[in-house]
Order: structure tokens, then sequence, then C-alpha cells
């Protein structure tokens, strides 16, 4: 079993975990879909390739628990794909810093 630690960040005072797995960028997915503003983000995954999403044991706030992640790359795709005002101007934010 895989198990790893996220770092918090911090964006519009909303936290989003991140870890590193691999050597590649992971992103909880409930994180990132709250600072979308997509609701229930976890369905939206199958627009996914099955590599670009996993479920891993992290811990987070000193607690260990079961996470929905997805790559750097399914995090741009789901940004991209569910283009709302809101996505648009972070995702111009991500890809230009």
């Amino acid at each position: 079993m895989d198990a790893f630690t996220a770092t918090t960040f911090f964006r519009h005072q909303r936290p989003l975990r991140a870890l590193m797995i691999e050597g590649q960028a992971w992103f909880c997915v409930k994180d990132l879909g709250r600072l979308l503003g997509l609701p229930y983000p976890e369905r939206r995954l199958h627009r996914l390739e099955r590599d670009q999403h996993r479920d891993t044991w992290v811990k987070a706030d000193g607690q260990w628990g079961k996470h929905l992640l997805v790559s750097e790359c399914g995090a741009l795709t789901l940004i991209v794909r569910n283009q709302t005002p809101k996505t648009a101007a972070y995702a111009t934010g991500w890809c230009t810093r």
C-alpha cells in the first residue's frame, strides 16, 4: 500500500492539498473542485485517462485518509473542460505562473 504526506497550499484562502508521486504533482480532487466551484468534482473523473487519477492514502492535517487525486495533466484537463468565467481565470493564472 502506498501512502503519502500532502503539502497544503492556499489559493483564495482555500486549501489545495498537493503531493509529489514518482516525480509528478498530484492534487486532491475535492480541494481542486472547491477552488473551481465544481460541484461533485469526483463525478468528472470519467473524462480523464486512467493514469490521470488515483485513489491513495494521504496524510493531511495530521490524519490519514483515502483521497481521490488527480495528476497535474488531469487537473488542467478538468479546468479546460469545465469552462466557466471562474475556471477560465484560474486556468490562465495556473498556466502563466
